[in-house]
Formats: C-alpha cells, sequence, structure tokens
C-alpha cells in the first residue's frame, strides 16, 4: 500500500471513530424523560417527608412522564435519608425498577449491582416537578 493510501485510510478510520465517540456521548448525555412510556408503570409507594402516602397512579405517572433528566457519574451513594423530602418506587413492566429521590438533590436511579454501575440521572426543572407532586399530594390529602 503507497504512503498516500495509508495516510487517507488513517484520516477515515479516524474520522469514523470520532463520529462514533461522539455518538455515544450524545446519547448518553442527551436529556430523556424521566418515564418515556406511560404504560405498563407501576408505582410501588410514595414516601413523602418520610410518611408513606396514597396518590393517584395515573396522575402521579402523568407528571413524571413530563420531566427530563440528564446522565451523570456523580456519586450519590450512601445519601441521607434526611436529606430527601420525596421517594418514589416504581417499575415498567416489572423489569425496569426506578427510585427517584427528592429533596437537597434530586435523581432517579436503577438499582443493582455494585454502586459503581448504577446508572444515575439528574432531574431537570426539579423545582417544577416538586412543586407539581406537592400539589397533586395536597389535592389527594
Amino acid at each position: 500500500m503507497s504512503l498516500n493510501k495509508k495516510r487517507w485510510l488513517s484520516i477515515i478510520l479516524t474520522t469514523i471513530i470520532t463520529a462514533l465517540v461522539l455518538f455515544m456521548l450524545i446519547h448518553i448525555f442527551s436529556p430523556k424523560n424521566i418515564i418515556s412510556e406511560t404504560e405498563n408503570i407501576h408505582i410501588y409507594w410514595v414516601e413523602n417527608n418520610g410518611i408513606e402516602v396514597s396518590v393517584d397512579e395515573k396522575k402521579l405517572i402523568n407528571i413524571l412522564s413530563k420531566y427530563k433528566s440528564k446522565r451523570t457519574f456523580k456519586s450519590y451513594f450512601p445519601y441521607h435519608t434526611d436529606k430527601i423530602h420525596t421517594q418514589i418506587s416504581l417499575d415498567h413492566n416489572q423489569s425496569s425498577h426506578k427510585f427517584i429521590l427528592l429533596g437537597e438533590f434530586n435523581i432517579w436511579y436503577e438499582p443493582g449491582g455494585p454502586e459503581s454501575k448504577r446508572r444515575t440521572y439528574k432531574i431537570l426543572n426539579a423545582q417544577e416537578l416538586k412543586e407539581e407532586l406537592n400539589s397533586l399530594l395536597e389535592e389527594e390529602h
């Protein structure tokens, strides 16, 4: 192979690898909905200020589906429960379990495996979400 062909092959491979890495980073860090589908979601429990409360499941799912989150590699574990005001446990099709934590920090994560393997997402517009959830809780009680 001539030197010129090797050079062009190197440039093409570098461009392809760079594009793939860029695509992966955009995919990982682009905002995604907390709940992408509203069907087959089951709310296990909602805890507000340390007390388990009952809420209208459909209304809660509708609220959660409007908010987005962004992947983070910051470690929130272990966390102090006094820093959390609202906790929500839910799953999708009994296969994708999520915990939503709202308080001094606002995240959702998928439990399981070692702490280093947990995928954690920071909730965007969390203050608005908290206000909407508080309105729902007040309406229900």
